[in-house]
């Protein structure tokens, strides 16, 4: 295996041609989810229900101001939606730990990013 002291997501392999996801963050222990085969991890992936995670996603979309059409929008509106959407990667804890890990990631270096003031779009 690569160095597992960096973060990111590794793959095990175990008996019975099963494997094992171990999800290292930079903040915290490993964590290593439950060996399971290929097909096993295919049936438990289509039986995950994000309900909860995109009405959510769906009730910022409708009800948050930062969405609402104006000409100018306060910045308060923009750290208030950052605020709930830092929320959002709860909601996947339990239904799906990798989403949540790989989510909290993204959101973990977007937060991060500095300004450079260069106005290019990142495509």
């Amino acid at each position: 295996m690569a160095d597992k002291k960096s973060p990111g997501l590794w793959i095990e392999t175990g008996v019975d041609g099963k494997f094992c996801v171990v999800m290292s963050g930079a903040y915290g222990p490993e964590k290593h989810l439950p060996l399971i085969t290929p097909a096993e991890d295919l049936v438990a992936a289509a039986e995950m229900d994000y309900t909860a995670y995109r009405r959510e996603i769906q009730r910022l979309y409708e009800e948050h101001p930062l969405f609402a059409e104006r000409l100018d929008v306060p910045e308060s509106d923009l750290e208030d939606l950052t605020a709930e959407a830092l929320l959002l990667p709860s909601t996947l804890r339990e239904i799906d730990p990798l989403s949540f890990f790989v989510l909290g990631s993204l959101l973990d270096q977007a937060l991060r990013m500095q300004d450079d003031g260069d106005r290019k779009s990142v495509v």
